[in-house]
């Protein structure tokens, strides 16, 4: 048998019939009464029925959560409930009440972070649910940006990628976001974008470029994150090519010999290119016995 919380008398009566003769009918039952108190220790169960789904991102200031709850002991419309809200990072504990009758509620005027949800039930004993319900989300008002780029500046070496740091993870970037132009104002088709470290770190990449001069991009903007927000505008950033470039520019002493003869020939090499050449290098002479086509 179970018994729901609250006091109980208990009476037990023995009727020894006439087996035993006892002066008076009545002398033959024996009654024993005493009374046991059986309380309820076991805390409800909550469950949320409707709002974000744990873990969602979300591009509004305000959220609605609804909720349930069960118990052996009391109705669903005699528990009570608490909840709270608060930053991931802080945390929250709905136990400490107030305990009302609401089941819903709406949140408004939230700013961009992480937050938890947490809802608990209280039945009619005082037992508060030891698990609350709870939900995380991520309210972002912010629209996607791209906080820099490298290189960025003057680089001397070849480019074969340009490296794209968000300011938070972007969802479905792809090749056809980017725009490249190189020295001659020609586009540079870009073959692949990766993800290179971290949620927002990404790198675009081409052809090894080694032309010298200016390369000019753009990026965007439709490109959203992950609560939906879209970049306000492109974003737009270079960079600039300066290679070392040896030229032979002019041949000395260049005459005639005859067999067996030696012939010193001597030669200018200059630095065409729009950065310093460091460093050794080696040239090479090559004889030929006709006259090389150009």
């Amino acid at each position: 048998m179970l018994f729901r919380s609250g006091t109980y008398w208990i009476v037990v009566v023995t009727d020894t019939g006439d087996a035993v003769p006892e002066p008076g009918a009545e002398g033959n039952n024996a009654r024993v009464c005493g009374s046991i108190v059986i309380r309820d220790t076991q805390s409800p169960e909550t469950t949320i029925t409707s709002g974000p789904a744990d873990g969602a991102y979300l591009n509004t200031d305000g959220v609605a959560f609804a909720w349930t709850g069960t118990d052996n002991g009391t109705s669903v419309g005699q528990l009570t409930y608490s909840s709270c809200v608060a930053p991931v990072s802080a945390g929250c504990d709905p136990s400490a009440g107030p305990f009302t009758a609401d089941t819903t509620t709406s949140l408004s005027g939230l700013a961009d972070d992480e937050y938890v949800f947490r809802v608990a039930a209280r039945d009619l004993e005082g037992n508060v649910d030891a698990s609350p319900a709870q939900r995380t989300f991520t309210i972002d008002l912010t629209p996607l940006a791209i906080d820099s780029h490298s290189p960025s500046d003057s680089v001397n070496a070849i480019v074969c990628a340009v490296e794209l740091t968000f300011a938070e993870q972007p969802v479905g970037f792809d090749t056809g976001d980017v725009s490249l132009i190189g020295p001659g104002g020609g586009a540079i088709a870009i073959t692949n974008v990766v993800n290179t470290g971290g949620p927002s770190v990404y790198e675009f990449r081409f052809d090894c470029q080694s032309d010298t001069g200016n390369y000019d991009f753009t990026v965007g903007p439709d490109i959203a994150d992950l609560a939906g927000n879209a970049m306000v505008a492109a974003y737009s950033g270079g960079f600039s090519i300066s290679l070392p470039d040896l030229t032979v520019t002019q041949v000395d002493n260049v005459g005639t010999a005859g067999t067996d003869e030696q012939i010193s020939v001597s030669w200018t090499v200059t630095n065409a290119g729009t950065f310093d050449a460091l460093g050794t290098w080696t040239d090479r002479s090559e004889e030929h016995t006709s006259e090389l086509q150009s």
